[in-house]
């Protein structure tokens, strides 16, 4: 037996709490070897009373389904034999995250990992990158997850690996509510904040021009959201008839659901703009916390020590590099 085998057993014995573990989608196998095929709930299963039956078996789960805590396009099971035996949720708790896991007493091993595996490939299909939760992976994917209590703890180094980029896990479990946030760098006072409706086209014209047709598409991705999912710093006391200046930006929730990927810095402000990039950043991650995220993704990113120091709960994800990237600089493939 593997190491890794030996660590998935003592996992699935429960003889210790599950780690909340995180999962790189974009990594999963294209079949589950050890499992057959999970669902998502169906009309039949009302119709022949067995989601009603299970609900009677679990009241747990007919609490969440009764409070409107989760709606049937969030729930996947495994059935067998006209019997409802596990269901799983995603995106409950929070976007990004499987369970609450469910299942009568008695059921198999493998048929509750199905139920989970099922919610991961159904959130890779509904495009995350990546996804959290706790309990019951299939070997397959237990060898590719991380377990997110294990870096803590850690010196920076420690939560880092080489290579020219990599993702980071970032936790927003214990943010701050939304505040206002302005940076001074080279003598500009900035805002930073999110775009208002009139700085639309300027923006995405600025990013154009200065930065490139791809990442003008990125951000006017961002831009079509309902509310915008993008940070700009700007003139503070900009006035007025004035030229539009964009000094930085980032984007979010474009690349995937709770991912920031497109961030730029003005060569105005590069190499004196620390305070600038963590303002952007922070005002990021703030709003993904508002949106009801529980982790953040910062995607493609090299130099990541800083960051690390100044965050000891994220680390640089394993495997990541290219990860969702290709070629010589983090470009979507």
């Amino acid at each position: 037996m593997t190491k890794q085998e030996k660590a998935h057993q003592k996992y699935i014995s429960r003889d210790e709490k599950p780690a909340r573990l995180l999962v790189p989608l974009y990594r999963l196998p294209d079949r589950i070897s050890s499992i057959a095929e999970g669902r998502k709930i169906r009309a039949e299963d009302i119709e022949d009373g067995s989601l009603k039956k299970f609900s009677e078996h679990v009241p747990t789960f007919r609490d969440l389904l009764f409070y409107g805590l989760a709606n049937v396009h969030q729930v996947f099971v495994t059935k067998s034999n006209g019997i409802i035996r596990s269901a799983c949720v995603i995106n409950c708790e929070a976007p990004g995250e499987v369970g609450p896991i469910f299942f009568r007493e008695n059921t198999p091993l493998p048929q509750i990992e199905e139920a989970v595996a099922t919610c991961l490939y159904a959130l890779r299909d509904n495009g995350h990158k990546y996804a959290v939760t706790s309990e019951y992976l299939p070997l397959e994917v237990h060898k590719i997850s991380t377990s997110i209590e294990a870096v803590r703890g850690l010196s920076p180094r420690q939560r880092d690996w080489e290579s020219p980029w990599a993702d980071i896990y970032f936790p927003l479990t214990d943010r701050m509510p939304l505040s206002r946030r302005e940076v001074e760098v080279a003598g500009h006072l900035l805002e930073v904040r999110t775009p208002r409706p009139s700085e639309r086209l300027d923006i995405i014209e600025n990013i154009a021009k200065e930065w490139g047709r791809g990442w003008a598409s990125e951000m006017e991705a961002a831009l079509s959201h309902d509310p915008y999912t993008a940070v700009v710093a700007i003139s503070k006391n900009r006035a007025r008839g004035e030229k539009f200046h964009l000094y930085a930006f980032i984007a979010y929730n474009v690349t995937a659901p709770g991912f920031a990927s497109t961030t730029a810095i003005d060569r105005s402000v590069q190499g004196v703009g620390m305070k600038l990039v963590d303002a952007l950043f922070q005002r990021a991650l703030d709003e993904l916390a508002y949106r009801g995220h529980r982790f953040a993704i910062l995607g493609g990113i090299s130099r990541r020590i800083a960051l690390l120091r100044a965050s000891p709960d994220c680390f640089t994800i394993p495997g990541s590099y290219p990860g969702v990237f290709q070629g010589e600089v983090p470009v979507l493939g």
